[in-house]
């Protein structure tokens, strides 16, 4: 019985979509976040702290998006977050965006357990299509120390963009 009750909701977008708000109105601060710039539709939150701060920021949490216990936080202006959702399941982490047009962009079929994912100084990141993150990884566009040639008087650890492809498995060694 549980099973077909399971598929009927999996494959049903409106029961989907009913079953996901009844969930995270238990689970979840909706009303606040949604106020904030946050979207989240069938897809399920439990205790999921979004704290949204600034202008024209944008975080959009897609369908059959199961996340537990993270922390996702936006400081800055013109950010985005995007998790595409498809089975995605995310646990115990920290996902942040900080300063002027940063972005994260993670495709569908995501898993990660622990960790930090953080796009700083208006760099991107972007995770592939079924992959797969283990406890401890993180994933930073800069390491938030400058490094001044003193000859030069210039930065020279600046931040990058991240590109992480399809069907990566990352690992703490």
């Amino acid at each position: 019985m549980f099973l077909k009750c399971l598929g009927l909701i999996k494959n049903n977008h409106i029961v989907l979509v009913l079953t996901s708000m009844a969930y995270n109105f238990l689970h979840f601060s909706l009303i606040t976040n949604i106020l904030q710039g946050a979207k989240i539709r069938g897809s399920f939150l439990n205790r999921v702290d979004i704290k949204i701060s600034g202008k024209n920021n944008q975080v959009m949490i897609g369908e059959k998006t199961m996340m537990n216990h993270c922390t996702i936080v936006v400081i800055g202006n013109n950010c985005k977050l995007t998790i595409a959702g498809g089975s995605t399941n995310i646990n115990y982490c920290l996902i942040r965006l900080c300063g002027e047009g940063s972005e994260i962009s993670i495709a569908t079929k995501f898993t990660a357990h622990g960790g930090t994912i953080e796009s700083c100084e208006g760099k991107k990141i972007s995770i592939g299509e079924d992959c797969m993150f283990a406890g401890g990884v993180r994933i930073s566009t800069t390491d938030h120390h400058s490094i001044i040639d003193v000859d030069k008087n210039i930065r020279i650890n600046q931040a990058k963009d991240i590109q992480i492809g399809d069907h990566v498995g990352l690992v703490v060694m």
